[in-house]
């Protein structure tokens, strides 16, 4: 639950307050905080469901880890991207983009 109010707030955060950094940063704070706050809202989500199915259960299932999903390795990439974007004129910025581009490809292998 925790999860999925902090991934709501950091969502409300990039839409309403990010995006006074748009004019003097050029990417602004709001647009990578927006798919963070999506990423760790669709996590916490998936947490409180497997929770609330576990509890009428009998038998523990194991969760399969969010980043090793097709959903999850497609948040990272597209937060990565825009971060990398972002810091692009840093050479870290170019290594950032490029494993953005790496997840997006990987997602589409990924079974699960």
């Amino acid at each position: 639950m925790q999860q999925l109010l902090m991934g709501v707030s950091i969502l409300l955060f990039g839409l309403f307050i990010g995006g006074v950094g748009l004019a003097s940063a050029g990417v602004g704070i709001g647009i990578p905080m927006i798919p963070i706050g999506i990423y760790v809202t669709c996590r916490g989500w998936r947490i409180c469901n497997h929770k609330a199915k576990t509890r009428k259960q009998q038998e523990k299932t194991e969760l399969v880890q969010f980043e090793k999903t097709k959903l999850g390795k497609f948040g990272l990439g597209a937060i990565l991207i825009l971060i990398g974007i972002g810091t692009s004129s840093f050479g870290i910025g170019i290594v950032i983009f490029l494993t953005g581009i790496w997840l997006f490809y990987s997602c589409y292998k990924t079974d699960s």
